[in-house]
């Protein structure tokens, strides 16, 4: 083992999204990209940045697989608005 701890599937994980808060389509696309998944959770609003640019939503999702987990991160990061995916 090099040091790294291997994730054990399935796993309840939590995304932290940032997306612009000018962008009033955003969390739409984010709602429907989850339907169209077939993946069940509720997209959280969290605190705004101190300007009022950025707005940052918590998404809780179990994954069954890394595959899973790795799709939903690239299809998260290629929605408009979203500026960061932690």
């Amino acid at each position: 083992m090099d040091g790294k701890q291997e994730i054990k599937f399935p796993v309840d994980w939590s995304y932290r999204i940032i997306v612009d808060a000018a962008n009033p389509n955003c969390c739409g696309a984010i709602i429907d990209l989850l339907k169209e998944s077939g993946i069940k959770a509720e997209l959280e609003k969290k605190d705004k940045s101190a300007n009022g640019k950025y707005q940052a939503y918590r998404l809780p999702v179990v994954f069954e697989s890394r595959e899973m987990m790795e799709d939903l991160g690239r299809k998260l990061a290629k929605v408009a608005g979203v500026k960061f995916l932690l």
